[in-house]
């Protein structure tokens, strides 16, 4: 055993190669023949893109444009929401103290809810309504006057035209019977028919109430102011 083992260390210490004999190695390349057949194949040139292609490259590009304007105002669109929110936030803020101070006047006014005002100032308060009242109620009157006198003229001259319009359409056989009495049944029942005429001409533009509802209202408004009533707010 000791004689093989003594052999196997003199043929590896043999085998092994030095650093010298190392470096004065080559690496041999082999050179590669290709066939004739193969050698002389024409090259393959690059054929130019195709209108489907070059289409599809625009729309790519096109779309690629139209993705960061969206991503841009999606952007604009983030930042407002953001501003939004700030806003919304302050305003609760704001609308919180409101609150609270409303409440604190509410309370307030609870207080001096049961206090009583002074007799001088409800007496003072009653004289200035009354006071007021007359005084719009005599200047109303003054103006309907006015109105009234300015008016009379002219209402009497439109009056008369309108009475001699009236009468122009009325039929011969409605006029009145001059060789009768005033009373007679022939004139009588004229008269009858001329009221009805004139009633139905006059009806639009004739209301006799019209004043005296202006003067019932004015009337029922001041009982209201003089009693305070809550149906004057």
């Amino acid at each position: 055993m000791q004689a093989i083992s003594s052999k196997i260390s003199q043929s590896t210490s043999s085998s092994s190669f030095s650093p010298s004999k190392l470096a004065n190695l080559k690496v041999k390349i082999p050179v590669i023949c290709l066939p004739k057949s193969v050698a002389n194949l024409p090259k393959l040139n690059r054929q130019p893109l195709d209108e489907n292609e070059r289409d599809l490259k625009v729309k790519n590009k096109k779309l690629k444009a139209h993705v960061e304007e969206l991503e841009m105002q999606l952007n604009k669109i983030s930042l407002k929401l953001k501003e939004s929110q700030n806003l919304n936030e302050t305003l609760i803020v704001i609308n919180e103290k409101f609150r609270k101070e409303n409440n604190d006047l509410y309370k307030k006014l609870e207080i001096y809810k049961h206090l009583r005002k002074p007799r001088i100032m409800e007496e003072r308060k009653s004289t200035c309504k009354h006071a007021k009242s007359d005084k719009y109620e005599s200047e109303y009157k003054e103006r309907m006057s006015d109105i009234d006198a300015d008016d009379s003229g002219m209402n009497e001259k439109a009056a008369r035209m309108e009475m001699k319009s009236i009468l122009k359409t009325i039929p011969r056989e409605s006029d009145m019977k001059y060789d009768e009495t005033f009373m007679s049944p022939a004139n009588l029942e004229v008269q009858r028919k001329l009221v009805l005429e004139l009633m139905k001409s006059l009806k639009p533009k004739f209301n006799p109430t019209h004043n005296q509802k202006i003067i019932r209202r004015l009337k029922a408004a001041k009982a209201l102011f003089e009693n305070n009533d809550t149906n004057m707010s």
